[in-house]
């Protein structure tokens, strides 16, 4: 059965192995299709929505309701996949807004990443190291896949041509 708490997903790590003021958190609550019924992988794609939230320690940087959770998700999985491995920069830009780069996690210059937000509450200075990445990333796939297959029966994220 899919309950409330299966629904939020709170997902943190401690970057750089320092207190939980650095630690980095994606979440999501609400998690539901604004659509008529799912027929089409692309209708998972993008009318599959949340509450998502980045945090940093304690502070909030990033919050949009009726985010596209699924299309972030495979996002997310692809750069994980390859990109992650180059250090190349994360830009989630999303067919549902005009807006680009809606999440940033960009590769700095001392091999350790920088997460931003085209709407973000406040310019978040610290760095993090690959492992805060990759396990906060990798953490929230897994969750997600798990409500989706609770939830809406889908067993792995659409692949949709970008």
């Amino acid at each position: 059965l899919f309950t409330p708490q299966a629904n939020l997903t709170e997902l943190s790590m401690q970057a750089n192995n320092a207190t939980s003021n650095n630690a980095i958190a994606f979440t999501y609550e609400k998690l539901r299709f604004e659509g008529q019924d799912i027929t089409k992988p692309w209708q998972a794609f993008i009318d599959i929505v949340a509450l998502f939230t980045i945090k940093v320690g304690a502070r909030l940087l990033y919050q949009e309701d009726h985010f596209p959770i699924v299309e972030f998700g495979r996002d997310v999985r692809d750069w994980l996949d390859s990109g992650f491995l180059l250090h190349s920069d994360f830009i989630y830009n999303s067919v549902e807004w005009e807006e680009p780069g809606i999440v940033k996690i960009l590769s700095t210059e001392g091999g350790r990443w920088h997460i931003s937000a085209f709407f973000e509450l406040y310019t978040e200075i610290r760095t993090f190291d690959d492992d805060a990445v990759k396990v906060v990333g990798e953490n929230f796939l897994t969750t997600l896949r798990e409500d989706l297959q609770a939830k809406f029966d889908i067993q792995e994220l659409p692949t949709i041509p970008t």
